[in-house]
C-alpha cells in the first residue's frame, strides 16, 4: 500500500524568487505529487492575505501554515488561529509613523501598511495607515497575524514587539510573529488532523524560519540557496530556487521515493 506523504513547501526563496515565480517546472512536479495522492501544504511566514494569488488559488494546495504557524488551514477551513493582540497595533503604528521606517501588518483578509515597503509584492489591495488610531477606528476587528518591518530592529522597536511577538531578522527586513507559534507547531497540527506522523512529512525551505520543520520532518530538504544553518539541519539538499530545486527534490524523494543522502 502506498504511503501518503504530507509535503510542506516554503514560499519565498523556495517557490518564489523575489517577484518571480512560482516556476513551471516546480508546479508541474507539485501537481504530479498531488495527483499521486500525496498532500501538499504551503508553510510560510506570510499571512493568508499576503499569499501570492497564483498560490492562494492553486488547486493542489490542501492547506496553509501561515504567519509561521499563527494560522493553519486545511481544505479551505481554518483549524487554528492566533493573532497579534489588538492593543499592540496602535502602539506599533505610532512607533513606525514616528521613526519613518516602513511597516506592514499582514492579516487573514487584509494587508495594512505605512511607509514605502519595497520588499514584497503582496498582490492585494494594501490599506494605508496614517494615524496610530486607525486600527481602532477604520480597521477595527481586523485579524493581524504577522508584522513585517524595515531592516534590523532598534532597541526601542524590539521593546514594543517583545515578548508578545518573536522577532526574526533577515538581511533586508525583519518579521514579528506571535510568540510560541512556529511552522513546526503548524505542521504538527496538520499532521494530527490528517492522522499522520512526522515520518510522513517532507519539508522544503531555505531560511531560518524553516529550520524547525526541516529538522523535525521525516525528510527535511534544504534549497541550494539556503542559509548555512538550514543546510546543516537538513537531511537532503536540492538545487536553487528558480532552477528546478523543488521539482528535483519532489521527483527524487516523493515520486521516486529515493533514499536520503548518506
Amino acid at each position: 500500500m502506498k504511503r501518503i506523504k504530507a509535503v510542506f513547501l516554503d514560499i519565498d526563496g523556495t517557490l518564489i524568487d523575489g517577484a518571480t515565480g512560482p516556476f513551471p517546472d516546480d508546479i508541474a512536479l507539485i501537481e504530479a505529487v498531488h495527483e499521486a495522492g500525496h498532500k501538499v501544504f504551503l508553510a510560510t511566514g506570510r499571512s493568508l492575505a499576503a499569499l501570492p494569488p497564483v498560490l492562494k488559488n492553486a488547486r493542489w494546495v490542501d492547506g496553509v501554515i501561515a504567519g509561521c504557524g499563527a494560522t493553519v488551514s486545511l481544505y479551505g477551513n481554518i483549524i487554528y488561529r492566533k493573532f497579534v493582540a489588538p492593543e499592540l497595533l496602535p502602539e506599533i503604528s505610532g512607533l513606525y509613523l514616528k521613526n519613518g521606517k516602513w511597516c506592514v501588518f499582514e492579516g487573514e483578509t487584509g494587508i495594512f501598511a505605512l511607509g514605502s515597503y519595497l520588499i514584497f509584492d503582496y498582490g492585494e489591495p494594501v490599506y494605508m495607515i496614517g494615524d496610530p488610531g486607525d486600527f481602532r477606528r477604520k480597521y477595527s476587528g481586523e485579524i493581524i497575524t504577522k508584522v513585517t518591518m524595515e531592516g534590523f530592529l532598534t532597541s526601542e522597536e524590539r521593546a514594543v514587539f517583545e515578548p508578545a511577538l518573536r522577532v526574526i531578522e533577515f538581511a533586508a527586513y525583519s518579521e514579528a510573529i506571535v510568540a510560541a507559534e512556529s511552522k513546526l507547531r503548524g505542521m504538527d497540527r496538520v499532521l494530527a488532523a490528517l492522522g499522520l506522523n512526522r515520518d510522513s512529512a517532507v519539508a522544503i525551505g531555505d531560511s531560518e524560519n524553516d529550520i524547525d520543520i526541516v529538522k523535525a520532518a521525516g525528510l527535511g530538504i534544504a534549497m541550494g540557496n539556503s542559509r548555512d544553518a538550514l543546510k546543516a539541519a537538513a537531511k537532503a539538499h536540492t538545487g536553487d530556487v528558480g532552477r528546478g530545486g523543488v521539482a528535483d527534490a519532489l521527483k527524487k524523494y516523493v515520486l521516486n521515493d529515493a533514499e536520503t543522502e548518506p
